[in-house]
């Protein structure tokens, strides 16, 4: 069963041409500054006057009902099985619950966008051998492949983000088809992986 949470996407984003590639690399580094236009401002020799505030790539992820869910998927007692992440608009950093289910990768699966990029939080539950079974956890970052490219220039930072709130996985699964989250060949991933997770991924 899938819950859904209402939430609005803009239509507007940033363009998406090749001659963006040098200015969305800056813009992704923590390190890059700019100066509002104001009059008399310094610029430096690209035109950037150099005293605007740093413009920051992290992602917004305190919304506490992303760390309720990723709880609840975590928790033996909740039939929760994943959560999904999208972003509050085209032009947001801030992070959004956007549904729960409980019906596992397949049931996430349908409800991934070619126009979003977004992160989910799943628990895997697998045959360990004749007689028992295991569960595993893994964060997929997905890239739909009509994702902007100021979005995907910013997708490695705000990875790193979501983790310090889905902090405990076995796996990480980067998908931009569907065919990237088959159940089995990620099984096959988990079980290679066998004691190498850490805590109780």
């Amino acid at each position: 069963m899938v819950r859904r949470r209402s939430s609005h996407f803009g239509s507007r984003g940033g363009p998406d041409s090749p001659g963006w590639t040098t200015r969305l690399a800056r813009l992704a580094s923590p390190s890059w500054r700019a100066v509002a236009p104001h009059h008399g401002a310094h610029k430096s020799s690209c035109g950037i006057a150099a005293d605007w505030p740093i413009v920051s790539p992290q992602a917004d992820v305190s919304a506490p009902e992303i760390k309720d869910a990723y709880d609840a998927v975590r928790s033996d007692k909740d039939d929760k099985t994943w959560l999904l992440l999208d972003y509050a608009g085209d032009r947001s950093d801030k992070l959004v619950l956007t549904a729960t289910g409980t019906g596992g990768l397949d049931e996430l699966m349908g409800q991934l966008k070619e126009g979003n990029a977004s992160f989910a939080y799943v628990r895997v539950k697998y045959a360990n051998d004749v007689e028992s079974t295991r569960e595993k956890f893994i964060l997929v970052t997905w890239i739909g492949k009509d994702v902007r490219v100021l979005r995907k220039a910013k997708l490695s930072v705000h990875a790193a983000d979501v983790k310090r709130v889905i902090s405990v996985f076995s796996l990480e699964v980067p998908a931009n088809s569907l065919d990237d989250l088959a159940e089995e060949p990620i099984v096959v991933r988990l079980r290679k992986a066998g004691g190498a997770s850490y805590d109780r991924a």
